[in-house]
């Protein structure tokens, strides 16, 4: 049986860094807007919740 707080703790860090990796590439592309921005916002908040209910 798999533990529900490794799951949630995989799914929120696997969508932080896409969602990182998205934003990245579209820095690179040239598309510098407030979405970006939002992007990064969202990766970094995933990965802090990940990490979060890893450590609780």
């Amino acid at each position: 049986m798999v533990d529900i707080d490794f799951v949630v703790v995989m799914i929120c860090l696997i969508t932080g860094f896409l969602l990182g990796g998205i934003a990245s590439i579209m820095s690179i592309i040239g598309r510098s807007s407030n979405v970006m921005l939002l992007l990064n916002v969202a990766a970094g908040g995933l990965i802090i919740i990940g990490v979060a209910i890893a450590l609780l």
